[in-house]
This record gives structure tokens, sequence and C-alpha cells, in this order.
């Protein structure tokens, strides 16, 4: 959370992991299931009183604005030791 009013910071993090996450299978079509997912486990664990709407907005937004970074970074090619 250090960079959390630095989104060229968090972009650039993003752009960072997404070719470990393509080479372990992750693809764009599994983004739009697993934000509302991780926002209910959020919700859960803050309870009825903890997760506000506002929250749940702000972690939409956030999740959008990761899975755009995520998905505008290229999968990077394994180095032939790993294709074999």
């Amino acid at each position: 959370m250090a960079n959390i009013d630095s989104p060229d910071s968090i972009h650039a993090k993003m752009v960072e992991l997404a070719p470990m996450h393509h080479r372990r299978g992750v693809t764009a079509a599994h983004l739009p299931v697993m934000g509302p997912l991780l926002i209910d486990v959020f919700a859960a664990l803050g309870g009825p009183s903890g997760f506000t709407h506002e929250m749940r907005s702000a972690w939409a937004w956030f999740w959008e604005f990761l899975s755009r970074s995520m998905i505008q970074s290229p999968p990077t090619p394994l180095p032939p030791s790993h294709t074999k």
C-alpha cells in the first residue's frame, strides 16, 4: 500500500508481475471472475458494518485498474530451457 497514491508505480508493478501470471496460465478471461470473488471475500471478512458500499466500489475500481494493467502487459515467452 506504499504506492496507493501513485497509480504509475502500481501500474509498473503490475506490468512487472504480469509475465509470471501469464506463465502460470492466468488469462484476461479470468480477471472479471476473480475480481468480484475477491471483493466478496473482503466483504465477508469485514462483516456487515466493516465493509461499506463505498469500500466495495473503491475495490471494484481498483480491481479494474489492476486488470487493465495486467491485460496491457504482453506475455513474456519462456526462455528456451523452459520450453522442452
